[in-house]
């Protein structure tokens, strides 16, 4: 087994490892904000018992514990062997912790042309 692949299937028991894309507007705490930044994209991993519980643990550690307004959740799948994920997202699936298992891969901020 790869290591891609055994942190795809490593999980909590009783959970299920899903994967997602995320489109969130810029946060109001500027830090975390690039200059001229509107939004961005960002891959999330998350254990959830079900896909209910993953898009409300999404929502809530992105809206409450980081500021990024979410504006859309999708592409959401299981986490299978086999799919491609970035290393900054792998390097994040390895530090899972029971107590907080979710991880992002790259904010890709972008800016609207208006």
């Amino acid at each position: 087994m790869n290591t891609q692949n055994k942190y795809i299937n490593e999980n909590n028991e009783g959970n299920q490892r899903r994967i997602c894309c995320v489109e969130v507007a810029c946060s109001s705490i500027e830090e975390y904000n690039p200059p001229g930044m509107t939004g961005a994209y960002v891959y999330v991993v998350a254990d959830a018992e079900n896909e209910i519980q993953f898009l409300r643990k999404v929502r809530e550690t992105l809206e409450n514990e980081m500021d990024f307004p979410v504006v859309e959740i999708s592409e959401i799948e299981l986490l299978i062997s086999g799919r491609e994920i970035s290393e900054v997202l792998l390097d994040s699936i390895e530090n899972l912790l029971p107590h907080f298992p979710i991880a992002f891969g790259t904010f890709h901020f972008f800016a609207n042309d208006e």
